[in-house]
């Protein structure tokens, strides 16, 4: 189950990092929140990772 207020995967860190606050709020023995927090924690993790750029074409 997710939460209907979690940001969307294309949303930018800054939203990601305020939603790990807000879940902070919630009840920490529920499962779902747990779990919740788990994911936002990897999407941050992801977010923060640099970025390698090439210039390797890849044809649509």
């Amino acid at each position: 189950m997710m939460f209907l207020e979690s940001p969307s995967l294309f949303a930018p860190l800054s939203t990601w990092e305020a939603w790990a606050k807000r879940l902070n709020t919630f009840n920490p023995h529920d499962k779902t929140v747990v779990a919740e927090k788990e994911r936002t924690k990897k999407m941050i993790d992801l977010l923060k990772q640099p970025v390698e750029i090439t210039e390797e074409f890849i044809p649509a």
